[in-house]
């Protein structure tokens, strides 16, 4: 039996296939962009297909032609392009999980797992706080907004039907090589990485409603947490923080990309603070056996060097 992977030549689903692979897991990557930049080696051992997730018959379709008993559902419009484009990113991002849960439910699916933000419990929290207000103490972000709700569309499948749904809460910014791939964290790095890669001076610049201080995942830790909540048999919780293992301000991503690339330049938004470990989600390590892999470093240096070869280490 196989596990399909929404989303899965994107960042995160294009490691969660390489994970799968490593687990001997045959693997499906169903996007509707059938991009291969992270996954050129393991084509001889992957299935490929372009659908959509919105709409029903080509995910039910793919779902009974290839024998898949396991769902990871990654695909989902992101902050900025919610941002710019609500109207679309809600049939995206909602509809997308309604219609995997479905196929899911009615073809037998022995389990999905919906990847998740570790903002939803602070979005949560404040709309609770607010709700009765008469105004709602909430910014903007229909991201955040549609996964809040797909949160409760999986507590509604698993006692309604008792589908086995997991959220994976990617509770830390991910970032990671590829082309267009990256979000949040990732896309304020992507262009400064790629800069001084060139030769070029960078910047990594704090907007306004950003911490200084930031959790970062890379993104194959990312992928290696959501693999695990699909294929861990018997787990006794069904929600689970993702983490990275550290938190980190902007000067140190900066001090850090520079001792990788001698000589790089870049300009960064000052701050005093600092970063440090993150302690590991308890949960996690202990049914899943999840720890993160990667630190800042570690996982910078591969995004650099994926930039000057255009190959992951596997692929060399």
């Amino acid at each position: 039996m196989a596990t399909l992977v929404t989303g899965g030549c994107g960042l995160v689903g294009s490691f969660i296939m390489r994970h799968l692979v490593g687990m001997d897991v045959p693997a499906v990557a169903y996007d509707i962009s059938l991009k291969t930049e992270l996954l050129t080696d393991l084509l001889p051992k992957i299935k490929l297909v372009k659908g959509d997730v919105t709409v029903f018959p080509e995910l039910m379709r793919t779902v009974l032609q290839h024998n898949v008993d396991r769902i990871i559902h990654t695909a989902s419009f992101l902050t900025p392009g919610a941002l710019e484009r609500p109207y679309a990113a809600v049939p995206m991002n909602i509809i997308s999980t309604l219609n995997v849960f479905e196929v899911a439910r009615l073809s037998g699916v022995k389990r999905v797992v919906f990847t998740s933000t570790g903002k939803t419990p602070f979005v949560g929290e404040r709309y609770a706080k607010s709700c009765r207000s008469g105004k709602l103490d909430l910014g903007p972000d229909p991201y955040v907004s549609s996964k809040l709700a797909n949160e409760l569309l999986c507590n509604d499948y698993r006692k309604l039907y008792g589908l086995d749904v997991i959220i994976a809460r990617f509770n830390a910014h991910i970032y990671g090589p590829g082309y267009s791939f990256a979000g949040g964290i990732g896309q304020l790095l992507q262009n400064s990485i790629d800069a001084i890669v060139r030769g070029q001076p960078g910047r990594i610049e704090k907007e306004n409603r950003r911490d200084p201080i930031q959790t970062l995942i890379y993104a194959r830790d990312a992928a290696k947490g959501a693999t695990l909540c699909s294929q861990v048999e018997k787990l006794e919780d069904w929600v689970f923080d993702i983490v990275g293992p550290e938190r980190r301000s902007l000067p140190e991503m900066a001090k850090v990309l520079c001792e990788l690339v001698p000589g790089a330049q870049i300009e960064v938004t000052p701050t005093e603070e600092r970063g440090g470990p993150t302690p590991p989600n308890s949960r996690a390590a202990e049914q899943l056996g999840y720890l993160p892999e990667y630190d800042m470093r570690r996982g910078f240096k591969e995004y650099i060097d994926f930039l000057k070869t255009g190959k992951l280490p596997e692929m060399l």
